[in-house]
């Protein structure tokens, strides 16, 4: 098993070495790490350059010769900078902070993918919205394996800039009393130990494909929590011109439903035996705007709205004209939503709306709700 120390830091890179002191130093047993893993700020990526990996004189390096730790690949490249490309100073605005949530939930995923690797997983350092999101991701896709942690400091030393871990020899180092009054302190004297967070893994009730927004992926698990004491029924009657969401009735117009039983059809059709969540039906824009796509629509419009319905007529001409592209159909999509929104109950609705998956230019549109309970 290859045991990776994953934590998230700001301005204080002393947590990574405090953690590492407790788990290579205090536990017992030991755990050997292979592999140490930051997810931090522009600003955290240097202190922890500056501090840690300084080449000799870094805390990092000093600790593992003073307690003969040996094995660990910690450099330059094992830190994840928020932002990437355009790394982030600080997590200051709603922009950051979704940035931050996906790349940590992303560096989680990508570890947790490898069933040979144990993650202990670090939320001391960041700003709490970090430790939170690290907190979330191992909720989504940690495993048995997995550890959640906050390593605790006495608290005279938590935070000092010159302390970093107990060394073997007692050194002096330069405190503050919470009144403002210099104290002078022992390393010797100073305690590292470590919560354990207790945590419940979701990992088995997450859909089986797509790439979701971190709240889109929350919200659906929270549907599926709460179907399994609320179940979601659809059931569409294109003769009556209406659909029931579990017991509720929701009128559509003629060609909102029909565009709406299309996407069920898809669903109930679909070959995967396990269904669920899954979205192996889901339809992209090329699909959705190819002429047979249409067809099949207009075949239904024609089934609610009967033969001679002017309605019908003037759609028909209208899509011979203009065949009906990305913006057309995200139009329909966003009128259904609305009106399912407005009439379902709320945990029917994220179940039985016409949701994505993948990002930007990639998106798949479908019906999340396992297709043993939709009747059309």
């Amino acid at each position: 098993m290859k045991n990776i120390l994953l934590a998230v830091t700001g301005l204080t890179p002393q947590i990574l070495t405090e953690t590492l002191y407790y788990y290579t130093v205090v536990a017992n047993p030991p755990v050997a790490f292979d592999e140490i893993m930051v997810i931090t700020t522009a600003t955290g990526k240097r202190r922890i350059l500056d501090n840690l990996l300084a080449p000799e004189a870094g805390f990092y390096h000093q600790l593992c010769k003073d307690y003969g730790v040996s094995g660990i690949r910690f450099d330059e490249s094992c830190i994840v900078t928020i932002g990437g490309s355009r790394p982030v100073e600080d997590i200051r605005s709603v922009a950051d902070n979704g940035i931050m949530a996906a790349q940590i939930l992303g560096v989680v995923k990508k570890l947790t993918a490898d069933p040979t690797t144990a993650l202990y997983c670090s939320i001391a350092g960041g700003r709490k919205t970090m430790g939170a999101y690290l907190a979330l991701a191992l909720q989504l896709y940690g495993r048995t394996q997995d550890k959640l942690s906050h390593v605790l400091v006495t608290p005279e030393f938590e935070s000092l800039p010159d302390f970093f871990y107990p060394p073997p020899e007692d050194r002096i180092v330069q405190g503050r009393a919470a009144s403002g009054r210099s104290l002078t302190l022992h390393t010797r004297n100073a305690k590292i130990d470590l919560a354990d967070i207790p945590f419940v893994s979701l990992r088995s009730s997450l859909p089986a494909r797509g790439n979701f927004p971190v709240a889109e992926l929350v919200r659906k698990l929270q549907a599926s929590v709460e179907g399994a004491k609320h179940q979601t029924s659809l059931r569409i009657s294109l003769r009556q011109k209406r659909i029931w969401v579990s017991n509720v009735a929701i009128s559509l117009p003629p060609k909102e439903l029909a565009f709406y039983s299309f996407f069920a059809d898809a669903k109930r059709k679909c070959g995967k035996k396990k269904c669920g969540a899954c979205s192996e039906c889901f339809l992209g824009i090329n699909e959705l705007t190819a002429p047979e796509t249409g067809a099949k629509i207009l075949g239904r419009h024609r089934t609610i709205a009967g033969r001679y319905s002017g309605h019908l007529e003037r759609t028909e001409a209208a899509w011979k004209r203009s065949p009906p592209d990305e913006n057309h159909f995200l139009g329909a999509i966003s009128k259904i939503n609305r009106a399912l929104r407005r009439n379902a109950d709320e945990r029917d609705y994220p179940l039985v709306e016409i949701s994505h998956v993948g990002t930007y230019g990639n998106k798949r549109y479908g019906i999340a709700l396992d297709k043993r309970h939709i009747e059309l």
